[in-house]
Order: structure tokens, then sequence, then C-alpha cells
């Protein structure tokens, strides 16, 4: 189940940065260039649909890489 919800953010992240994303691969917003400001409001509010989550605003500008995406995730729907 866990794995479901990593395969599902990396998935996010490939259709949002138009490049092939795996689970657990080190991307981030400082490293991509297709992820951008606006890119990171867009990759929040699809993660935050498919999920069924909310991130709080003051968190969003903290949620720039996979990893740190996939932990608040796993967090919010009380998966480890």
């Amino acid at each position: 189940m866990g794995q479901d919800v990593a395969e599902r953010l990396a998935y996010i992240l490939s259709l949002q940065l138009n490049e092939k994303i795996e689970p657990g691969q080190a991307v981030s917003m400082s490293e991509h260039p297709a992820w951008d400001s606006l890119k990171q409001i867009e990759i929040i509010m699809c993660v935050e649909e498919t999920f069924g989550i909310s991130f709080r605003t003051q968190e969003i500008p903290t949620l720039t890489s996979q990893e740190l995406l996939l932990a608040r995730v796993r967090e919010l729907m009380g998966r480890t």
C-alpha cells in the first residue's frame, strides 16, 4: 500500500514535469528546470486532489522534492 502512494506520486511528477520519474528518484525543485513556482502549485493541487488531502498554505513552499512530498502525503494519510 505504501508503495502505491510512492508510485502514484511519481506518476504525478512524471506528468507534471514531462519526464519519466521513478518512485524514490531524487528529483527536486532546485534541480529540475521545469519545476518552477507555477509548476509547484500545479503539482501541489494535483497531489491534493489525487490523495484527497490538503496541505497547509505555509508548508507548500517547503514541499520541493519527491522525498519531502511523499513523506508529507504519507503523514497526512496516516501511513508511514
